[in-house]
């Protein structure tokens, strides 16, 4: 039988096989997938230079300040909550 739960947590893995890259906010650390916004394919319009997607359990906020990798991100907006995950609309600091 095929285990969904499985598959989705080993995108979120930072390891050299995973998708993921290190996020952290405040002392907080998390996994997130970062993409470039113009990549967006869910139809919502675009507002931030970039998009992350994350597992629900981190709370991030509009005005937030994220590290990811070297680079810092911020919040735009309320980030949106889906079935498996969360998406935020970043932009580049």
């Amino acid at each position: 039988m095929f285990d969904s739960t499985v598959l989705f947590r080993s995108l979120y893995d930072t390891g050299p096989y995973g998708a993921a890259s290190s996020c952290t906010l405040g002392g907080t650390a998390f996994a997130g997938i970062l993409t470039p916004a113009d990549v967006e394919a869910d139809g919502n319009a675009v507002v931030g230079t970039h998009t992350l997607q994350y597992p629900h359990g981190t709370l991030l906020a509009a005005d937030d300040l994220i590290s990811i990798d070297t680079d810092t991100y911020k919040v735009i907006g309320v980030p949106q909550r889906h079935h498996n995950d969360v998406t935020a609309q970043l932009v580049k600091q």
